[in-house]
């Protein structure tokens, strides 16, 4: 009964984005199956950090911790009998990449944009069909909102900028130059993969 009040009633929709995507946690010479991103933004907002900064990145956030306990506790016995744990490499914050163990994980920068600056470049490959503003909207209900990327915000050009931000996507789909500081609380947009 405590699984069930986990979460209030939801309904998720997610969407495949590609085989082969990431390496299993427990089998690193082994691929995980099919990944999927939600379609929309989960009901409620949450933050990436408690405090302003971003040390640590994904890794070590709040978001991630919600992320692999009360997020993918919700999910029904029958989702997580097939989700798998995988390896999510994410950007720390001082440009270094570095590797969680996950079972829910949010979108990085590259997935979402393609984009080949480093260190970003080292977080995945782009879901193919996320290729313009209009594929990365998503919404809370009927209203499109910001949401999160697991990518801390890097600059080699402006090191004063690192150390609080991780990049978000905003409302209307936009990932370049759009970020926001770790303690505020954005949209959701789980990820999963399967065997």
């Amino acid at each position: 009964a405590r699984n069930l009040a986990a979460w209030t009633h939801e309904t998720l929709r997610f969407e495949y984005t590609k085989n082969n995507k990431y390496r299993f946690a427990s089998d690193s010479s082994r691929y995980s199956g099919a990944s999927f991103i939600c379609q929309n933004l989960l009901g409620r907002k949450h933050k990436m950090m408690d405090t302003s900064t971003n040390a640590g990145g994904w890794d070590a956030s709040v978001m991630r911790d919600f992320c692999n306990g009360r997020l993918y506790d919700a999910f029904p016995t029958v989702w997580k009998s097939i989700i798998k744990q995988v390896q999510i490499p994410a950007n720390t914050g001082n440009g270094s990449i570095v590797t969680s163990k996950d079972y829910i994980y949010l979108p990085s920068h590259v997935e979402l944009s393609g984009t080949t600056i480093s260190p970003y470049s080292g977080e995945g490959t782009q879901i193919g069909w996320m290729n313009d503003y209009s594929a990365r909207i998503k919404t809370i209900g009927r209203d499109s909102n910001a949401y999160y990327t697991r990518s801390a915000y890097y600059s080699a050009t402006s090191p004063s900028t690192n150390g609080k931000y991780f990049v978000t996507v905003d409302n209307d789909g936009d990932i370049p130059g759009s970020f926001a500081t770790s303690y505020n609380s954005l949209g959701i947009c789980p990820c999963f993969s399967i065997g």
